[in-house]
């Protein structure tokens, strides 16, 4: 399988990206995206070498082969893990920006073009995506994601047991 998604962290501290529960989960911890996939039933680990920004648009890429579990960032190997298996497979959600129900990991930031494939995409397919450049109408590479609007949605509940609800949205025009 492959994954790749584009994160504007707020801060680096603590910050779930994804969260399959029982499968894997995709964390950006003291300035460093980990990943932590279950295989044959143990928990294995790939943690990135570069110091994530924040207040900038990085490229987190994962791939695994059933032999060779590889994290990506911005388009060049970070890390990898030679581990055979399968990754467990769960019926339980698939947390985006949240690590799960029980839990108040939220991501500070924006997430974006979340992309999950069941098939182990290249290094140079990878390097691909995280060079992908939109440009304008006369030429111009203006940046790297094919984005016209970044929205931020402010979630707030009294209820722990229930969803939060929609309070405000705010949209605003983004030329990168």
């Amino acid at each position: 399988f492959s994954m790749q998604v584009w994160i504007k962290p707020e801060t680096t501290s603590s910050n779930c990206i994804l969260n399959k529960d029982g499968a894997y989960l995709m964390i950006l911890i003291n300035d460093k995206i980990r990943f932590i996939p279950v295989i044959g039933g143990g928990a294995t680990l790939v943690t990135s070498s570069s110091t994530i920004p924040t207040d900038e648009w990085t490229h987190v890429g994962v791939t695994y082969d059933n032999t060779t579990l590889i994290l990506y960032i911005n388009g060049v190997v970070e890390d990898t893990q030679a581990i055979n298996g399968l990754v467990n497979t769960t019926t339980k959600n698939l947390w985006i920006g949240r690590q799960s129900s029980d839990e108040d990991n939220y991501f500070n930031g924006t997430i974006d073009s979340l992309a999950l494939y069941n098939t182990t995409l290249s290094t140079a397919a990878m390097k691909e995506s995280a060079d992908n450049k939109f440009v304008n109408n006369s030429g111009g590479k203006l940046g790297r994601l094919n984005r016209f609007v970044e929205y931020k949605v402010l979630l707030e509940t009294n209820n722990t047991n229930s969803t939060p609800v929609v309070t405000d949205v705010v949209l605003s025009y983004m030329n990168y």
